[in-house]
């Protein structure tokens, strides 16, 4: 046994393991990719890639090995390699943490009661990937940064990971999981995002629209992106007279007299979905009765009160206006006063319960009354500047945001930017959405801090659905002697 094969001895599993996750165990493993626009695997890496599955598994190598000090690195299409002399015998050879360059870390689920479901870093680990990741542990996979959530646009199921992502086509059986290309997205993101020490033009729109909006965008972090989904409009004031913002599933309102009331539009009503008249219970078990006329009522599923406690009670959902019915194969929904449930029974566990995009068909039959988000789909350049390199403490830092597509400005995007202050606080800002020069700008609250103290920042695109899309800064405060 040659000197890196007794490296990764403690590694063969993984073959094995991820046969089961690709299916591809009848296939030759160790052919080294030499396709146009790929790289031969480096000799240093060559066991580690036969040993987690080869080109099946991790992609083909998209660059030459190359290093940073004494560690040396190589992209495939699903990871990036890594060996590290320096680290302990066993954990030499080992996968990048690069999804948390995005910065797309969900807020904490609920712990579940049962002990045996593995919750990790605030998330469960998605049942059918269980197997794998107490099999390995998290030291190749890495932590959970989301939940398991639907990728509608895509239709799949994924979940993130520090090192990997998996996901599953909704249309395939539990258990056809396979790995999201982080290599790529991680290596075209470092060729495309950059920040630039320029001032530009001050371009933020009327401060009543950023504030409510800033109001509407808080709210939807409460409740949940699973809940609300992304923001797919710009906020503006309605014919009402309300100002409001679509989210895929819900859709925000707000009277101008008091922006710190936030409301759900019916949309049911309005988008012509008729309610069922009440009925009788019919004492199915997991049925609970909802009275609303005498004796008559609706049916309402434990799983869907459960649901509706958990994003904001029976108060912001308004009392049921349909029965379950049927919706298509394995799918069966029930409305409510402002929004509707649909079970997917063969989605996993913590997808069976999901709003239905309700916002987004909004937005698609009442034109007239929002604007729509960009959502881009491009090559993407995300620039973000500071005003002040170096801010005096007590003073307001301006942080300037542009974005491109294939080179074009693009207006009605949406960042969220959070700033993480010295004591290791973290503020969060909502800018009203880019103009037609593709720019936004955030003014921050003054700042007290040490004088060399380093102050962070995030921006992060609000509307992109396809992949994490941010980028981050830094400076300084400093106040001249």
């Amino acid at each position: 046994m040659n000197s890196h094969q007794k490296n990764i001895s403690i590694l063969v599993s993984w073959g094995v393991v991820f046969c089961l996750i690709t299916s591809a165990c009848d296939k030759q493993k160790s052919v080294l990719p030499t396709a146009e626009g790929t790289y031969p695997v480096a000799v240093i890496f060559e066991d580690f890639y036969a040993n987690l599955g080869g080109e099946e598994v991790l992609g083909p190598a998209i660059s030459s090995v190359f290093s940073r000090e004494d560690v040396r690195y190589q992209y495939t299409v699903n990871a990036l390699m890594v060996y590290d002399p320096g680290a302990s015998y066993s954990q030499r050879f080992q996968l990048a943490s690069i999804a948390l360059e995005w910065g797309i870390e969900e807020p904490p689920e609920l712990q579940p009661d049962d002990p045996d479901i593995p919750y990790i870093n605030g998330h469960q680990v998605w049942e059918e990937i269980r197997p794998y990741y107490k099999d390995l542990g998290g030291f190749l996979i890495g932590s959970p940064l989301t939940g398991v959530f639907l990728n509608e646009e895509k239709g799949r199921y994924e979940q993130y990971f520090t090192n990997l992502g998996f996901y599953r086509n909704a249309s395939n059986k539990p258990g056809s999981v396979h790995l999201m290309p982080y290599g790529e997205w991680f290596c075209a993101s470092k060729c495309v995002y950059e920040i630039q020490d320029a001032v530009l033009s001050n371009t933020s729109d009327d401060h009543i629209v950023g504030n409510i909006n800033r109001v509407f965008l808080e709210s939807a972090r409460r409740l949940g992106n699973d809940f609300t989904g992304p923001a797919i409009s710009v906020t503006s004031m309605a014919r009402d007279g309300n100002y409001e913002k679509a989210f895929k599933n819900i859709v925000f309102y707000s009277s101008p007299e008091d922006q710190s009331i936030v409301k759900l539009r019916p949309l049911p009503q309005l988008l012509g979905i008729l309610p069922d008249p009440p009925v009788q219970p019919n004492g199915l078990p997991g049925m609970n009765f909802y009275k609303v006329q005498n004796e008559l009522g609706y049916n309402v599923p434990q799983y869907f009160l459960d649901y509706i406690a958990m994003h904001g009670s029976m108060e912001l959902s308004g009392p049921p206006i349909t029965e379950l019915r049927p919706k298509s194969d394995g799918i069966s929904w029930q409305c409510f006063t402002n929004y509707c449930l649909e079970y997917h029974a063969n989605a996993p566990g913590a997808m069976r319960v999901q709003p239905t995009s309700l916002g987004s068909e909004y937005i698609e039959k009442m034109p007239s009354a929002q604007l729509k988000l960009t959502n881009p789909s491009g090559a993407i350049s995300l620039k973000a500047w500071e005003r002040y390199p170096l801010l005096p403490s007590g003073q307001s830092q301006e942080i300037n945001l542009a974005i491109e597509e294939d080179g074009v400005q693009l207006t009605g995007v949406e960042f969220s930017l959070t700033v993480t202050l010295p004591d290791g606080t973290q503020r969060n800002y909502y800018p009203s959405p880019t103009g037609i020069d593709g720019q936004a700008i955030v003014k921050l609250d003054p700042i007290e801090a040490p004088n060399g103290s380093s102050v962070l920042y995030q921006a992060c695109v609000v509307s992109v659905l396809n992949r994490p899309v941010c980028i981050q800064g830094i400076f300084l405060i400093w106040d001249n002697p």
